[in-house]
């Protein structure tokens, strides 16, 4: 329900586009739904191809490389060239011949179609001369690890990234097969057959990304990337295979999916690896592209919507914001005013028209009926406000000859020469006093008033008169018509004392101020004289009389109540309570609504 609410409430230019929104919203989700998987089958896609070329290297490589193997175990076992190291020979140039009819390494080469770029055939029991592939093995050779390692532990064969030997050039690398020769057990040599490089690059040289072939010993023996090459996978920053194996991984500082694919060349130790990265932004850029042009057109098509949309909009609220501020202007009672009819034919258009009608039968009935009960109560009111004029003009004077007169009394009665000080209480009172408008002024000043006026009646009585003020509201947030208090103050003080010949205890007064629901109540009570039940009464039917004939003598009391029910209402107005010798306690009450 509270849903409902709020969409009734809403203007209806934002139920239009709300609606429009929940209408758009859905196809562009599904559109960024469907890009998304877009982006997922395109990449999956990119895998499978990935994984399809590593293959086709993996196939590639092998036959390479088993061309290497397959070439090198025919030297390695060629009995003829073997007998021709080990024979004796009766000279030097025996030697030299033999070796040039039964060494010749070409048709190897030949065999190999390219795949075998060097061979060294190393020979450590019998002297042989050094032909270009068949030596002694060289000293730098024989400290190597890789050929302690075949000399001692008579491994089978195994490849090793060793730098190219003899004529070629230094500070090159190759990926070689390693082949401990023994006869009759003993160790007697090691062929070494170096893979050709320019291979190994040309099959990896067609490929879109980046691709490595990876030895077992986490080592890349070839890549497109001709600065990975012979470096160890640890010097990249890679766990091998940890890294590559889980199929996210980063290349060149960009992040890659990783696709390998493990291969062995039969007969030979170890596993090569081929790993083709697959960089994701290049990968998804075209797909990125499309996405983008797909997601232009359908934003370029919802803003146009949009546009068209707020046009329609403003055309249709534009008619109902115009019969919306008609209404307005009835229900301000401002009925003089000539309404704007809107002439369409559709349902605006009749509800424009009805309410035009409406309107010119409400100024006939109002015309006809009410002109004259407003006309009379205008009347009523500017008599009131007339008579509350009046009615505050009469205090002034009246308070001021009460005052005088009790300065005066004071005077003759004690013949002290502090009148003065007398005198200037009545200054400062009269100045509140004439400072004072009809309207309504902060409750907290018109205290101040009378304080300064039961200021001069405690000069007066010495010692015989006491008053108490007890608030127990904000004062200075209420505001009262003038001379409110003053007038019952000044009655509790001239009738409950002066006129009454008080006698005995301490005179004394006591106002207080408290709230009650939504009224302000001020009781005013004093320990004078008080009245019967019957000059209770008496007083009570007296000030409730509106008319001209209230006695003076009770003529500042009958003003406050009046001014009270003029301006609140006959709600508010003034309780008496008194008894005989009991004293008499005044209340008032006021509205809060003044606050």
């Amino acid at each position: 329900m509270k849903l409902k609410t709020f969409i009734n409430n809403l203007p209806m230019s934002r139920k239009i586009i709300l609606s429009f929104s929940s209408v758009i919203i859905i196809p562009i989700i599904s559109s960024l739904f469907l890009m998304r998987s877009l982006q997922s089958i395109t990449f999956e896609n990119a895998k499978k191809d990935a994984y399809n070329s590593a293959e086709r290297i993996g196939i590639r490589t092998s036959q390479i490389l088993e061309t290497v193997s397959s070439v090198t175990y025919r030297i390695a076992y060629d009995s003829n060239l073997i007998g021709v190291l080990v024979d004796s020979y009766a000279s030097e140039y025996e030697l030299v011949m033999a070796i040039r009819e039964y060494c010749n390494m070409n048709p190897y080469f030949d065999q190999s179609s390219g795949a075998l770029s060097q061979i060294n055939y190393y020979v450590d029991s019998v002297q042989v001369l050094n032909n270009g592939y068949i030596k002694n093995t060289p000293p730098d050779v024989a400290e190597t690890e890789w050929y302690q390692k075949a000399a001692t532990e008579k491994s089978g064969s195994v490849w090793n990234y060793i730098e190219n030997p003899g004529f070629a050039a230094k500070n090159t690398y190759s990926l070689t097969l390693c082949r401990p020769l023994f006869i009759r057990s003993q160790f007697f040599g090691l062929l070494a057959g170096s893979v050709s490089s320019d291979k190994l690059s040309e099959i990896l040289s067609q490929e879109p990304y980046e691709t490595w072939i990876i030895s077992s010993d986490a080592r890349i023996v070839a890549s497109n990337n001709q600065e990975q090459t012979g470096m160890l996978c640890t010097d990249l920053g890679y766990r091998f295979p940890e890294d590559f194996i889980g199929g996210n991984s980063a290349v060149s500082g960009h992040k890659a999916a990783s696709v390998v694919n493990p291969f062995q060349i039969k007969g030979i130790e170890g596993t090569f690896y081929v790993v083709s990265f697959l960089p994701a932004e290049a990968l998804l850029a075209q797909t990125n592209t499309v996405i983008r042009t797909a997601l232009l057109i359908v934003a370029l098509g919802a803003v146009l919507a949009f546009v068209f949309l707020l046009l329609f909009s403003k055309l249709l609220t534009r008619r109902l914001f115009l019969l919306k501020e008609n209404m307005l202007h009835a229900t301000d009672n401002n009925l003089e005013f000539v309404p704007e009819v809107d002439t369409a034919d559709d349902e605006i258009g009749l509800l424009s028209s009805s309410f035009h009608k409406m309107l010119e039968n409400i100024k006939t009935l109002i015309d006809e009926v009410y002109v004259g009960q407003l006309q009379k109560e205008q009347l009523e009111n500017r008599q009131k406000a007339i008579q509350l004029e009046v009615l505050n003009n009469q205090i002034n004077p009246h308070f001021l000859f009460n005052a005088l007169e009790s300065i005066r009394m004071k005077a003759v009665s004690n013949d002290q020469t502090d009148i003065a000080g007398a005198i200037r209480m009545l200054s400062t009172l009269l100045r509140r006093s004439l400072d004072t408008g009809s309207q309504p002024i902060p409750l907290a000043e018109e205290l101040l008033l009378v304080q300064d006026y039961l200021e001069l009646q405690k000069f007066r009585f010495e010692n015989q008169f006491e008053y108490k003020l007890d608030t127990f509201c904000d004062i200075n947030s209420i505001n009262v018509p003038p001379f409110t208090l003053q007038p019952i103050v000044e009655n509790a003080v001239r009738h409950g004392f002066e006129l009454s010949g008080h006698k005995g205890s301490k005179r004394f007064v006591s106002i207080t101020l408290m709230r009650e629901n939504d009224m302000l109540l001020i009781r005013i009570a004093d320990n004078g004289k008080g009245m019967n039940e019957q000059t209770l009464e008496e007083l009570r039917n007296r000030i409730t009389d509106m008319g001209p004939d209230t006695p003076k003598q009770h003529i500042g009391i009958v003003n406050v109540l009046q001014r009270i029910r003029l301006l609140y209402g006959d709600r508010y107005g003034i309780q008496i309570v008194s008894g005989e010798n009991r004293g008499t306690v005044v209340t008032l009450s006021l509205p809060l609504g003044d606050a």
